[in-house]
């Protein structure tokens, strides 16, 4: 198996139906104003009563070189189409016919357009006027050819599209087809009814059927496009695998300047933006300016990109990564020696009993408060901190619900309630912030690491409050975060995302009602709202969701831990795409880890990959990000887009069970079968890894994730799942249960409150990995929600 060593960009050929439909729609009105301009004469080939000519009448004149010319560049270029687009997806440049029936059906297409072409070029040599007889018959063969072409092409194209359903583009190119060649064959039956009956009705539907043909040989225009910047995998047969570890693979280490054969820019150079260069500015000025605390940067490759302790490209990484070689087997891996039982062993979970942090929002309504404190409730879960958002909101509508269940009186909460000039209402507020603060300081004496309270707190005084309060209690740390937004956009985007989501507050409120109560709340906080400036406290500040950073007497390891975290975060809209690898061969033979090359099935599907990603990213800017694994970097040397490999995303470390079946592993070693089974997430195979030690391994590559854009990574089905839960916000018992089969994408679109995810499966068959969880009835769930929450989750001390 081969390497491509170079990709392709937009070849000419996309151009040729461009020309070819060029060319006769132009000799069509050619022939037709020279016909209107010279006083509509009647041509010796026309009947008596005819007054509309034939295309063939006029082109039987002075016209016939442009016509014969016109009609040998048309009939070749839809011949070239048709034969283009059949080794376009037979090399998977294009959406790939996966059966034989549609690639006969291709094959007979491209024959009809054959018959049909040389009935064109035939016809326009034999006119009309000398050779009338031979003219009628290539006329029929050309009608003929291309209608049997036409309906070839269409069958075929249902088919692919009944393979590849969640691909818009072919769904689009289908229909198109269908229609245009549909109404062309009625038309023509109709011209074949009126040609000699009824000439000038014939002649009409004649010029109606020869411009409508123009149309469809656009729609192949519009099929070939979508092979742009493909690879073509016939001849991607010139570097052997076997010899691509060292000789290509080191090109593609983050940070080198050499990939895929050829000469790239700096892998990072891609990721600039304009958004990223304003951050950048920003952070550079504050550290002039002494307002940042220092930190350990990377310079990045470009300008325009912020400084990122982890960036994709970045030495930092390059050490990060290169620090766990010694943990890689080859595809080699020695027999363990069937003495040993009882090898691996549980790795116990990190003991953050000494971390108490109190992280303090600070922010107008519908500035993405809760949006930060969601994402660092999740980040921090996942690599297992004990994490609660303590929410003012949710607390003051649990209360109003319990006073009305209970004593029947419903409670006003409209802007009227936050305004200051309201006493009562603001005393009300205070003092469900007040009982906030303190259900978070018990929580995190009771064993909680980061609590996270979650309201306005937007003035001074507040703000003194909970520092005073906090002081009396030993060994918490305070860090106010603000989340400070400027950008209308954004801000219109979150008061539509309040009032559209089922905010009991405006329950019984219209739309209207809701975005205009919810506008005047806004104006009352702004009334009063103090942006943080006192010099005394440890603070983030954060402008418009990652755009700005402001940062002030943050120190310590989890405290910068969580500051790093949120300086990377954007709201941008993006999609995230997984795929495991295509089958490998050691899937095939139900064996674990090692480095081995796809089985002919997993080549189907890296073939396949490329029209399916495009479809779905159009003309977006995508980055792929592999393992350093053969079967990952296999699979993706069809797509056409910048590639970066990562130590980071290699496979679970199977150790010395690395290359061993299942069975084998069971026989070899009983206890630690066992126990992996018993506690799959913390048991680690001698010599190699856990869960827990793969989730902490990918903390740089959720750093780099939360910054980019577009991203998919073609990775292995342990990774892949770490990665998912992080995404899903799913338990760390569930994590090695979650089912990624292969010859999958699945599509991720970051929300608010989560992601939306769909799922497309490729029709190309592959062994089932999955081990289900043992001696459960019910399997691990992976739905998530991306519905903001509005009460507390659980009960609260009811009213007295």
């Amino acid at each position: 198996m081969a390497i491509f060593s170079h990709q392709r960009h937009h070849w000419a050929y996309v151009w040729i139906p461009i020309v070819g439909a060029f060319i006769w729609f132009g000799t069509l009105w050619a022939m037709l104003i020279t016909w209107l301009a010279t006083g509509r004469p009647h041509y010796v080939s026309m009947a008596a009563n005819q007054h509309v000519p034939f295309i063939s009448d006029i082109a039987a004149d002075i016209l016939k070189p442009l016509f014969i010319t016109s009609c040998t560049i048309t009939a070749i270029s839809f011949i070239l189409d048709l034969i283009i687009e059949r080794y376009l997806r037979h090399s998977g440049r294009l959406m790939p016919n996966m059966r034989t029936r549609e690639r006969v059906f291709s094959s007979l297409a491209i024959l009809g357009s054959v018959i049909g072409g040389a009935g064109l070029i035939l016809l326009s040599i034999f006119d009309t006027r000398r050779h009338k007889t031979l003219h009628d018959s290539f006329l029929l063969v050309f009608i003929v050819g291309v209608a049997l072409s036409a309906i070839f092409t269409v069958v075929e194209f249902r088919w692919i599209y009944k393979d590849f359903q969640y691909a818009p583009l072919l769904k689009r190119s289908y229909w198109m087809k269908s229609i245009i060649a549909g109404i062309l064959i009625i038309l023509a039956f109709a011209f074949a009814g009126t040609e000699f009956k009824v000439v000038n009705v014939g002649g009409i539907f004649e010029w109606i059927i020869a411009m409508g043909f123009t149309f469809y040989l656009l729609t192949f225009y519009y099929d070939l496009r979508q092979s742009k910047g493909t690879f073509d995998t016939d001849e991607a047969e010139d570097v052997d695998v076997d010899d691509y570890d060292e000789e290509v693979m080191m090109k593609t280490i983050p940070g080198e300047t050499k990939g895929w054969g050829e000469d790239v820019e700096d892998q990072a150079s891609g990721l600039a933006n304009k958004d990223l260069a304003r951050a950048s500015d920003a952070l550079e000025n504050m550290q002039a300016s002494g307002e940042l605390a220092p930190v350990v940067t990377v310079a990045p490759a470009s300008p325009n990109v912020p400084p990122a302790l982890f960036g994709a490209g970045g030495p930092m990484l390059k050490r990060f990564d290169e620090s766990t070689v010694a943990s890689r087997k080859g595809s080699n891996a020695p027999s363990p020696p069937p003495s040993v039982k009882g090898i691996g062993k549980k790795v116990a979970k990190p003991d953050y009993s000494e971390q108490k942090i109190v992280v303090a929002m600070v922010g107008l309504p519908a500035r993405g408060k809760s949006y930060l404190s969601n994402k660092l409730m999740i980040y921090l879960r996942w690599l297992e901190y004990d994490v609660k958002v303590f929410n003012v909101g949710q607390l003051r509508r649990t209360k109003a619900r319990q006073k009305a269940q209970k004593l029947g009186v419903k409670e006003n909460h409209t802007a009227e309630f936050f305004s200051h000039s309201n006493a009562q209402a603001t005393q009300s507020r205070d003092k469900l912030a007040e009982e906030s603060l303190e259900m978070l300081i018990q929580w995190l004496k009771e064993g909680g690491n980061v609590g996270i309270h979650d309201a306005t707190n937007s003035t001074k005084d507040r703000r003194a409050k909970i520092e005073a309060r906090l002081a009396k209690e030993k060994g918490m740390t305070l860090i106010f975060l603000e989340s400070f937004c400027d950008d209308p956009a954004t801000i219109a985007a979150n008061v539509e995302l309040k009032v559209s989501q089922g905010d009991p507050d405006y329950k019984d409120m219209s739309p209207d009602e809701a975005r205009k109560d919810f506008l005047r709340r806004i104006s009352e906080y702004e009334k009063v709202y103090e942006t943080i400036t006192e010099p005394h406290l440890s603070y983030l500040r954060i402008k418009n969701v990652g755009e700005e950073v402001t940062m002030s007497r943050i120190n310590g390891y989890l405290s910068s831990r969580i500051a790093f975290y949120l300086m990377n975060l954007h709201i941008r809209p993006r999609n995230i795409f997984f795929s495991r690898h295509g089958e490998s061969q050691y899937n095939v033979e139900g064996k674990i880890g090692g480095d081995s090359l796809l089985s002919s099935r997993g080549m189907q599907y890296a073939k396949a990959l490329p029209a399916l990603i495009t479809d779905n990213i159009g003309e977006k800017p995508l980055t792929v990000w592999t393992s350093t694994l053969k079967r990952t970097i296999q699979t993706a040397q069809y797509l056409p887009y910048t590639k970066l490999t990562w130590k980071s995303l290699d496979e679970l470390d199977a150790g010395v069970c690395d290359g061993m079946t299942y069975e084998e592993i069971e026989q070899a070693y009983p206890d630690d079968y066992a126990n992996r089974d018993e506690d799959k997430f913390n048991y680690r195979y001698r010599g190699g890894e856990s869960y827990r030690d793969v989730v902490v391994r990918l903390e740089p590559v959720i750093m780099e994730l939360e910054r980019q854009e577009n991203i998919l990574i073609i990775g292995h089905q342990a990774i892949l799942r770490c990665l998912y839960a992080y995404f899903h916000h799913l338990p760390q018992t569930d994590l090695p249960y979650i089912k990624i089969p292969l010859h999958t994408v699945i599509k991720l679109t970051p929300k608010a409150y989560g992601c939306d995810e769909e799922r497309y499966t490729l029709p190309i068959n592959a062994v089932d990995t999955h081990r289900p969880k043992p001696k459960a009835a019910k399997q691990p769930s992976t739905h998530s929600t991306t519905q903001r929450q509005y009460f507390v989750e659980e009960e609260i001390k009811p009213l007295a």
